[in-house]
């Protein structure tokens, strides 16, 4: 089995002039609290919306979770997200995209919805800042408990498609690509992500990543803030 899901995580490039969490919590007037052993973010976008079918979008995928998580929240609607379009905004290719472009795209534009006829409305789905993680297990707990869903980028494992009966990713054996996923929740053993490869993976469409893998691979991990923005009266 090659690749049966899709990936498509191309590394940003490394940039001092990214924000970092700690400046979220001071601008958001948060006091960092202590973990609890386990935690879920709380109304979460179904996983069947968000099945990138093969693709190399999952940067595309997973950056539209990420956003419908912060609408189920504030507006109380799952919209239908236009991921091929802001797949191609943000330089998407066979290869796949880049994490940063695409915070750059939803903080200046905004996402996309469908159908494309409709003027896209991204504008209403637009984010006011992100920040990058430092890649320890207290500072990415504390941002998820703090603020919601995260962005995380690693590589992906062959291995890696096959979860144990439990969604906990196995060993790792050779590298096939590299995969940026949303983190949604914590266990004692890892990190619980929403995968966008439908129901059909892991535990119907979760999986846990062990926090050694966390910790030892994750190239990126940023966090998405927030802005609000009214929908017109009808």
């Amino acid at each position: 089995m090659a690749n049966p899901y899709g990936l498509g995580a191309l590394e940003s490039p490394p940039d001092r002039h990214d924000f970092q969490i700690e400046e979220a919590f001071a601008a958001a007037g948060i006091v960092p609290a202590a973990p609890p052993a386990r935690y879920d973010v709380p109304k979460l976008p179904p996983v069947a919306s968000f099945d990138q079918d093969g693709t190399p979008k999952c940067v595309a995928y997973s950056s539209g979770l990420e956003q419908a998580s912060f609408d189920l929240s504030d507006l109380g609607h799952n919209y239908r997200w236009d991921f091929d379009l802001f797949f191609r905004r943000i330089g998407g290719t066979a290869a796949g995209a880049i994490p940063r472009n695409a915070l750059s795209e939803r903080l200046h534009r905004g996402y996309p919805l469908l159908p494309a006829n409709s003027g896209n409305s991204a504008a209403a789905h637009r984010i006011a800042a992100y920040y990058a993680i430092t890649k320890s297990r207290l500072a990415i707990c504390q941002a998820m408990q703090a603020f919601g869903v995260l962005l995380v980028s690693t590589p992906w494992y062959h291995s890696w498609f096959r979860p144990d009966a439990a969604g906990v990713l196995p060993d790792p054996d050779y590298q096939v690509g590299r995969h940026l996923w949303a983190a949604v929740g914590w266990r004692p053993e890892g990190i619980r992500a929403e995968q966008t490869w439908g129901v059909d993976y892991a535990k119907r469409g979760f999986f846990i990543m062990p926090w050694p893998f966390v910790l030892h691979s994750a190239s990126e991990a940023w966090k998405a803030v927030d802005v609000l923005t009214a929908p017109k009266p009808s």
